[in-house]
């Protein structure tokens, strides 16, 4: 049951958000996020004009999910990017 996108995807338990609206908060990102599975922590970074974000998951399989169905998602017109 291994492939390439399978292979990659599992291999992590943590997520990294782009394109992140300047209104979304880390609070917002922590229910949009725990709404995948269990967080373990979550971060909002702000430099400059950029924002982004990193997720933890307890396991690989929550991350994989949350890569598949929240990548693209729109929050405040933008969609945000994650891997």
């Amino acid at each position: 049951m291994f492939n390439a996108i399978s292979g990659y995807l599992f291999a992590f338990t943590h997520c990294y958000v782009g394109n992140i609206h300047p209104q979304v908060t880390e609070a917002l990102l922590q229910e949009l996020f725990s709404s995948a599975s269990a967080l373990e922590g979550c971060k909002l970074i702000r430099k400059e004009k950029s924002l982004y974000g990193f997720v933890d998951y307890f396991d690989r399989r929550s991350a994989a999910f949350a890569i598949v169905t929240l990548n693209g998602r729109q929050i405040f017109w933008l969609p945000i990017k994650v891997n």
